[in-house]
C-alpha cells in the first residue's frame, strides 16, 4: 500500500514566501507590514493578489 503524501508540506514554503514578500512590499510602501504578512500566512494566493490590486495597481 502506498503512503499518502501530506500536501501541507508543499503549501508551507509557499505561505512563508508569500508572507515574507508581503512584509517587504508593505514596508517599502509604508503600509501595515504585520497585517499583510500575517494574512499572507493564512491562505495562498489571495493575500498577494489583494495586495497587488489594492496597492500596486493604483500606481
Amino acid at each position: 500500500m502506498k503512503k499518502k503524501r501530506n500536501s501541507a508540506w508543499l503549501l508551507l514554503p509557499l505561505l512563508l514566501l508569500q508572507a515574507w514578500w508581503l512584509y517587504r512590499e508593505a514596508e517599502k510602501q509604508g503600509k501595515p507590514k504585520w497585517k499583510w504578512s500575517l494574512w499572507g500566512l493564512t491562505q495562498f494566493p489571495v493575500p498577494a493578489v489583494a495586495f497587488y490590486i489594492v496597492h500596486k495597481w493604483k500606481e
